[in-house]
């Protein structure tokens, strides 16, 4: 964390996670604005550009409620769910959280037809989604101990817009694996160290998050940024339409992992604020050590998880990786402060060795360019 600069940086998901899969093929359809009635179909994404959408006489019917989708690219879902009276589902008016649901899609919105209690996730016996099946909905983690289908998952169906971790404890802390439908459907025959071997997981709606982000909880500030996500180094409980609040296990002891697991409004979780920052009294050095010793219950709370962010010991990262990957434990992504004073060729350089060299994708949470701290000449600082 650095002074109050960090608070204002803008931040950018590099790129998303990547798991085996299947998918429905969908097909996109854009226009500018809806001035008739249109129905959708088959495997389609609708996507209507204007931030005024509808004409008077517009509407979409979303017939085909297991695959179309309206996207609404500049109207964010606070705004877009005042404009459902454009929208059927079925052919019967669209009503948020009941026939349909209206989510963050980057910039925009994207309204699902399907209602905020759906079990998104089936689950089967056998390969091929043959056998005997169950279903689970969106909560927190789920022991299958005792259940039919303890050990005994190697296939399933996940619908677009939802996460699951499969975990092979039933406590959560073994060998564990997330999978997101964020485009599409997804259909996955279990790979073999996951096939008939999970007794717990967990479903967690997935959201389409833009790049920019704000590293701050301020209402104000996140609306004029026009973010999609934020965080503010805690395990907050903030709540928006328009935004997913992300929790961070900040340093060893704070806050609790049960509730950075379970707070917050995204599937995401972040490791350690800087733990190797010696020259700030805010933050707390801890080792790689300190931090493995409770990555276990950092696996079991079933989310995707961030790495520590490094204030500069790229060496702590890198051995805190390959311990990871020594022991077959889950971390989905690394975090980066990016305050580096330097060209934008020499900042891809950095980021893609740390890419290359962690085989993972990079979320930045802190930047800024030409920070007092890096080198930045300040003759040429102009404040007005």
């Amino acid at each position: 964390m650095k002074s109050f600069i960090s608070k204002w940086a803008i931040a950018a998901v590099l790129s998303l996670s990547l798991s085996l899969s299947a998918e429905a093929a969908q097909t996109k359809q854009t226009v500018s604005q809806v001035t008739s009635e249109v129905t959708l179909t088959g495997e389609v994404d609708y996507i209507v550009t204007s931030s005024t959408p509808f004409g008077a006489s517009g509407v979409v019917n979303i017939a085909d409620t297991e695959h179309s989708v309206l996207i609404l690219s500049n109207v964010v879902p606070s705004k877009a769910a005042t404009m459902l009276s454009h929208v059927r589902i079925g052919g019967r008016a669209a009503v948020n959280n009941s026939n349909c649901m209206v989510r963050i899609y980057a910039g925009g919105s994207i309204i699902l037809p399907y209602s905020s209690d759906i079990k998104p996730l089936t689950v089967y016996t056998g390969t091929d989604c043959t056998g005997e099946t169950a279903q689970y909905g969106v909560g927190n983690r789920v022991s299958l101990r005792g259940n039919a289908m303890n050990n005994n998952i190697r296939s399933f169906t996940l619908k677009r817009g939802y996460m699951v971790c499969f975990m092979t404890r039933a406590d959560g802390t073994g060998y564990s694996r997330v999978f997101i439908a964020d485009s599409e459907d997804k259909t996955v025959n279990l790979p073999a160290i996951l096939s008939g071997t999970i007794s717990a997981l967990r479903v967690q709606q997935w959201n389409d998050s833009g790049k920019k982000g704000y590293a701050g909880n301020a209402t104000d500030a996140n609306t004029a940024l026009k973010t999609t996500w934020c965080y503010n180094w805690d395990a907050g409980v903030n709540v928006w339409a328009d935004r997913e609040y992300v929790t961070q296990h900040h340093h060893e002891g704070w806050p609790g992992i049960a509730d950075v697991g379970n707070n917050g409004t995204s599937a995401n979780i972040l490791g350690n604020n800087e733990p190797d920052n010696t020259g700030d009294d805010r933050e707390q050095v801890n080792t790689v050590e300190e931090v493995l010793a409770t990555w276990p219950q950092m696996m079991a709370t079933g989310r995707r998880l961030g790495s520590p962010a490094m204030s500069s010991d790229l060496n702590w990262l890198y051995r805190f990786i390959d311990s990871i990957d020594a022991r077959g434990w889950r971390c989905d992504f690394v975090v980066m402060h990016c305050y580096w004073y330097s060209d934008w060729s020499s900042w891809l350089n950095t980021l893609r060795t740390v890419h290359n060299r962690t085989k993972r994708p990079i979320w930045i949470t802190e930047m800024n360019y030409g920070a007092n701290w890096t080198g930045w000449p300040l003759s040429l600082i102009h404040i007005s």
